[in-house]
């Protein structure tokens, strides 16, 4: 029997330790917080500083470029540049099928830019723009080939585009007689 009452008697817990322990624990705990709280603020009121002082000719341009964009639209001044018309199969959008993919594709640069734009995508760089367009186009999800404005398809075109071309040419790409066919 008494290897019973062994068994049923349980150790009083004593509440004043573990009570001590949870103030301790909230008391850091309002500690961390509380430098979280200072960081924050003096990271958020710190005044922005330029990296690099801007040139007299780049502040006239930086001036320029946002005269000419109105919300991140391209403005009235910009020059639209044809580009071409792809015809492209995406094997990668849907499973088990293929998706055919069509599009005219031109795009708006600055005026000083129109010449040297224009040149680059219908003489120097050509082949290259144009495989950059149809890597995008192949390469798209589904989602986003269904996007009724394709944003996340122009933004990846601006992209690459002036990644080919080695100069921000590209202000905004338009999209035209988009056509995706599912097989």
């Amino acid at each position: 029997m008494s290897t019973n009452e062994a068994t049923t008697e349980q150790p009083v817990v004593e509440s004043s330790g573990s009570t001590g322990k949870l103030i301790k624990i909230g008391g850091l705990l309002a500690v961390v917080l509380g430098l979280q709280v200072i960081v924050v603020w003096w990271l958020l009121s710190r005044p922005t500083v330029p990296a690099t002082e801007l040139t007299p000719g780049e502040e006239i341009e930086n001036a320029i470029s946002t005269e000419d964009t109105v919300g991140g639209v391209s403005s009235v001044t910009d020059k639209e540049v044809e580009i071409d018309t792809f015809n492209c199969t995406n094997t990668s959008a849907i499973d088990e099928g293929v998706v055919h993919v069509s599009f005219h594709l031109s795009a708006t640069t600055n005026p000083s830019n129109e010449v040297d734009f224009q040149l680059a995508v219908t003489n120097t760089a050509e082949r290259r723009v144009k495989e950059a367009v149809e890597r995008v186009a192949r390469n798209a999800p589904y989602e986003d080939l269904k996007d009724p404005n394709l944003n996340s398809i122009r933004r990846q075109l601006k992209d690459e585009i002036n990644k080919v071309l080695r100069k921000s040419y590209v202000n905004e790409v338009q999209i035209t007689e988009f056509k995706i066919i599912e097989q």
